[in-house]
């Protein structure tokens, strides 16, 4: 993978094009009638020509940016697709010496490629473009026209003298063609670099100073052809004819640039000329000349609409293989929630656009209460942020950080998300929907990224079996659902409520909304999705914020589909995650789950009916545990069995006790347990984990106490949850393709009870640590404790 500054580097070329041929194709406009009426040279004139192009482009070039980038939905691709679609076709008209309108180039490849992506159009913006095309040449003519009868009516009273006349003229027309240049760069800057801020690619300051630079360099190296056409083929300029056809195109420009409206500098210039024309005669004006120009301003847009919709049609075809930075992307954002209140830690934007940033409660020191415990003091807590949207292929993500930045990470870092970081200003890609943590000089005040596939299947509103939450605010209670019913959350819905349902079957609970349980009380309640004896259950794609104890809790079910769901704003005590009870065949895939207690964790429960624990897949999560372990069976295991079950290509980016875990306190016989293309990551610094001895106790610890969470841990004994006098046995564990990041080398350890109850069969295959392959029981560091047989690498 390319470091992404080269790859933004390389995003930037396709608009560099744009800018150069735009300077090779407009210097025209600027200086073409001077050169060619003799006032001056042609290396002078696109020298002048260049400096005044950066001059304006930086002073006023920021104001037409908006119209450009706001005509469509534009992301990456998009962007670079439209310079680079616009620059062909204006390269091609040079090199045909017909003068092109940048701004028709710059709109019909962005227009094409809405049309391929059945995107949305800004129609009110669109039209005030094609006014523009219409009004500038027009204008042009009309300005020429009078100004031409004035400053001849000036120069007949005031200057008598032919070389005085002649003077006056030539220094006017380089005074002129430097105020046509100055216009040229603040007015053209949008067609250049519009698209590029419309995606949120590049500041606008930072788009004039590297658009202008463009402009300037196509101006030097090949705008010779071009002035050629608009100086002598459309009509014959004297030096005061062509004083007057620069300062009409430079007034047209600089009018257009103050109300934010990027035109065509030839369409101006040519308006201009035909004006200077007619006060001649009509028998002045090279007809042939002005049909192919506007044949060719015609072609424009066509042609750039043409070619930005074959090359996305190319694109789509044959795509980038594994590398998906170059993907399509629809983006579906959500507006804010009623009276929710925005987080004050951040702000973001996606490909451009502003995203709402929520709030959530979550643990800020890993200080617990045993069991039962009370409610959790809010002095122990800190608020996070987070973000939504559904989207399609890759975005590109701007977050400005409230908090001083001097550190930024960016997990889980398998992904490999590079940053480039702009003091309080953070610029990445998201490859594609998916997970992501921006972490600010640490842990604390974490910024958590949820980006789903776009949505389908949407439950009609007026469906009677379903409870639908539009976009706002709701307050329900508690909903218990019935056979064949759903709950449907939008995106951009906060439900304050709980979902219940006992001996169903065909239920559903999906969205992209958030339920939230925050004015729920921790004891007396169940969490905010509590199962019992329930079948064919689907949850999928909703947001749980502040869960009031377990999350989702099914209790003797059976086919269950747990998918895309974010857990997160968890600080309470017992705030377990997704806890599976007694249940069989269960599917968790592709979920986020930050929790304060065990993240995802299977147990039996006395009171199921004695119910096994089988066929379980859990794979594609993303996990951050604030308190207890990230995967565990247990601690208590009241069933006859528990077997069958995989935890697969996950990512555990914290936890603070330990990453994979059988606590086995009962009966059960554990067996086939497979942790798999785990990948495990350990902050700086980890924090030591402490229970409360007194309900006042402060989290406090000294800067010599070490702490590192532990890798691996399977232990059977009697413990504070067991309800069974008799103990089970663990067999047939496998740990594979494991692999271990931070500063701190974790431990791990096996502990069987007694002869009869052993850990017995467990295989480690391919655990690195930092990289490093490790081949033995001592390089793990596994403590083997009693009642453990083959343990093998």
């Amino acid at each position: 993978m390319l470091s992404i500054y080269i790859k933004t580097v390389l995003k930037f070329i396709p608009g560099l094009y744009l800018g150069w041929g735009l300077g090779s194709n407009d210097a025209a406009n600027v200086f073409g009638p001077q050169v060619n009426s003799g006032i001056i040279r042609y290396w002078k004139a696109v020298t002048l020509s260049a400096v005044f192009i950066v001059i304006g482009a930086i002073l006023e070039g920021q104001s037409g940016l908006d119209t450009i980038g706001g005509i469509a939905d534009i992301n990456l691709t998009k962007a670079i697709l439209s310079a680079f679609s616009a620059a062909l076709v204006v390269n091609v008209m040079s090199y045909l010496r017909i003068p092109v309108s940048a701004t028709q180039a710059v709109v019909g490849s962005i227009i094409g490629l809405s049309i391929f992506n059945q995107g949305s159009i800004d129609y009110t913006r669109l039209i005030k473009i094609v006014i523009s095309w219409i009004a500038t040449p027009i204008g042009g003519a009309l300005i020429a026209f009078v100004c031409y009868h004035i400053l001849a009516f000036i120069w007949q009273k005031r200057v008598k003298n032919l070389m005085t006349f002649n003077y006056t003229v030539k220094i006017l027309s380089i005074v002129i063609g430097c105020y046509a240049a100055y216009s040229l760069g603040a007015n053209n800057l949008a067609n250049v670099m519009g698209a590029y801020v419309g995606a949120g690619l590049i500041s606008p300051f930072r788009a004039t100073v590297l658009g202008g630079i463009s402009i300037t360099i196509g101006v030097l190296t090949y705008s010779r052809n071009v002035m050629y056409t608009v100086g002598e083929k459309i009509t014959q300029l004297s030096p005061f004819s062509a004083l007057v056809a620069v300062l009409s195109e430079a007034f047209t420009l600089h009018i257009f640039t103050q109300i934010g409206v990027p035109v065509s500098s030839s369409q101006a210039v040519v308006g201009a000329v035909i004006g200077v024309g007619l006060v001649k005669g009509t028998g002045m004006v090279n007809k042939k000349t002005l049909i192919n120009i506007f044949a060719g301003w015609v072609f424009t847009v066509i042609g750039a609409a043409f070619v930005a919709f074959l090359m996305l049609f190319l694109l789509n075809s044959f795509a980038f293989g594994e590398d998906k930075t170059m993907s399509i992307s629809d983006i579906k954002i959500y507006s804010q929630p009623g009276d929710e209140s925005p987080s004050e830690d951040y702000s973001v934007k996606v490909n451009g656009k502003p995203v709402f940033v929520y709030k959530a409660r979550v643990s800020a020191v890993p200080l617990n209460q045993v069991w039962p415990g009370y409610q959790r003091p809010l002095e122990q807590t800190e608020m996070a942020s987070f973000v939504y949207w559904d989207m399609s292929g890759s975005a590109d993500v701007e977050v400005v950080s409230n908090i001083p930045v001097e550190k930024v990470d960016i997990r889980p870092k398998s992904h490999n998300i590079k940053p480039l970081v702009e003091g309080n200003r953070i610029i990445f890609q998201m490859p594609e929907p998916g997970y992501a943590t921006v972490e600010i000089n640490g842990i604390h005040h974490a910024l958590h990224i949820f980006v789903s596939q776009i949505e389908e299947n949407v439950p009609e509103p007026d469906d009677p079996d379903v409870y639908h939450f539009a976009p706002g605010i709701h307050n329900p209670g508690k909903i218990e659902l019935k056979t064949g019913e759903s709950v449907y959350i939008a995106g951009g819905a906060v439900v304050h409520g709980l979902v219940t349902s006992s001996n169903t079957s065909d239920i559903r609970i999906l969205g992209r909304g958030i339920l939230d349980t925050s004015t729920f009380k921790r004891e007396g309640n169940p969490g905010p999705i509590t199962l019992h004896k329930c079948q064919n259950v689907k949850i999928e794609g909703i947001i749980i914020r502040d869960s009031n104890v377990w999350a989702i809790t099914p209790r003797d079910c059976e086919n269950l589909d747990i998918s895309n769901i974010k857990l997160i704003g968890f600080w309470r005590y017992n705030a377990d995650g997704i806890d599976i009870v007694n249940s069989r065949n269960v599917t968790i895939d592709n979920c986020f789950i930050r929790s304060f207690d065990d993240s995802i964790v299977v147990k039996g429960l006395r009171g199921t009916g004695d119910k096994p624990v089988k066929n379980m897949l859990v794979t594609n999560c993303v996990i951050w545990n604030d308190w207890g372990r990230a995967m565990e069976i247990g601690a208590e295991t009241v069933a006859p069995e528990i077997s069958d079950i995989t935890f697969k290509n996950c990512d555990i980016i914290h936890t603070v006790h330990i990453a994979m875990d059988i606590q086995h306190g009962d009966r059960a016989l554990i067996k086939n347990i497979r942790f798999e293309d785990i990948r495990f990551e350990i902050e700086e610094n980890p924090l030591l984990p402490i229970y409360q001895s007194s309900r006042d106790q402060k989290y406090s610890i000294n800067e010599k106490d070490k702490y590192c969470p532990q890798l691996f841990v399977l232990i059977i004994r009697e413990n504070n949850y067991s309800h069974d006098k008799e103990r089970g046995n663990i067999q047939n564990i496998l740990f594979k393709e494991i692999s271990v990041t931070g500063e701190c080398f974790p431990g791990s350890y096996f502990v069987g009870y007694d002869e009869k109850h052993k850990v017995k069969g467990v295989k480690i295959e391919n655990l690195t640590v930092n990289g490093k392959q490790i081949t033995n029981i001592d390089e793990a560091r596994i403590r083997i404790g009693d009642f453990v047989e083959d343990v093998s690498f």
